[in-house]
């Protein structure tokens, strides 16, 4: 017959019962589980659609979505609104005067908000390739013409201006 403090010993030596979730495996089943659906759905004619009772998720913000002025900065070239003010990224160097003063009229074209209080945005669509001393100036420029507030949106996938 064992004592007491032994069998004390013997549990407190005891390992803990330890739980390890196999995340692969939890993935690898889902990517069998959408691979399965993707294949029975996306080969045929039939049209998958929701049923009646799925309710989807409403917005509550019923402010308007505020327009910015768009500026594309790519390899090809540099656009404001539109219009071509320079291709020194290409070089990747600085703007010369005459690209300045191009790109200073170009933000001058763009359109204001109508309401005094909205300050004035600018969505900066940039290649993640330009270098900063060619995208520098645009920013610079953009705060120049009055523009508070500049948006960045990172294009990584292809130049956005680069010929077909």
């Amino acid at each position: 017959m064992t004592s007491f403090s032994a069998r004390r010993r013997a549990r407190r030596h005891r390992p803990a019962p330890t739980g390890e979730l196999q995340l692969a495996a939890m993935v690898d089943m889902m990517i069998n589980l959408l691979l399965f659906l993707l294949n029975l759905y996306g080969n045929t004619s039939v049209s998958v659609s929701p049923s009646e009772d799925l309710k989807f998720a409403l917005s509550t913000e019923v402010r308007p979505v505020r327009f910015a002025a768009m500026v594309i900065v790519s390899r090809a070239a540099v656009t404001v609104g539109g219009v071509e003010v320079g291709t020194w990224t290409a070089e990747g160097r600085a703007p010369n005067q005459a690209e300045l003063q191009a790109m200073a009229e170009a933000y001058d074209a763009l359109p204001r908000p109508l309401e005094p209080d909205d300050s004035s945005e600018v969505l900066l669509q940039v290649d993640r390739r330009v270098d900063w001393v060619s995208l520098s100036p645009v920013i610079d420029a953009a705060a120049g013409a009055g523009f508070a507030n500049v948006r960045f949106v990172v294009s990584s996938t292809s130049d956005p201006l680069a010929q077909p």
